[in-house]
C-alpha cells in the first residue's frame, strides 16, 4: 500500500504546465521465501518518490519539456544495501547484502 499526491497547473493562457508528485513508502508483505536472501529477512518494500515537471509551449505544434525524478532506495535496505562478499553479516540479515 502506498498513496500518491500531486498537482498540475496551467498558466499564462496553457503555455506553460507545473505539476509535481510524491508517493510514499510502499509497504509490502515481506517474501517469505527469500527471507534467507534478502536484507530485512524478505522485507522489500517500495521507495518514496518525488516528481517534478514543466512543459512550455511557445507555439501551437511544439512543446518544451523538463521532468525530473528522485526515488530514496536507501529507505529499503534489500535495494540499498551494498553487496560484500567478505562481509560478517548473512544475506537475510537487517545488515544484509543488497541489490546495492
Amino acid at each position: 500500500a502506498a498513496v500518491t499526491l500531486g498537482y498540475q497547473g496551467d498558466f499564462f493562457n496553457d503555455t506553460v504546465r507545473v505539476g509535481f508528485a510524491w508517493r510514499s513508502q510502499g509497504i509490502m508483505t515481506k517474501f517469505s521465501k527469500y527471507k534467507g536472501f534478502v536484507a530485512e529477512k524478505g522485507s522489500f518494500d517500495i521507495p518514496e518518490v518525488f516528481r517534478a515537471g514543466i512543459s512550455f509551449s511557445p507555439f501551437c505544434q511544439w512543446t518544451f519539456a523538463f521532468d525530473y525524478q528522485l526515488i530514496h532506495y536507501a529507505q529499503t535496505r534489500a535495494l540499498h544495501n551494498g553487496f560484500d562478499l567478505f562481509s560478517n553479516q548473512l544475506l537475510g540479515s537487517s545488515g544484509g547484502s543488497g541489490f546495492g
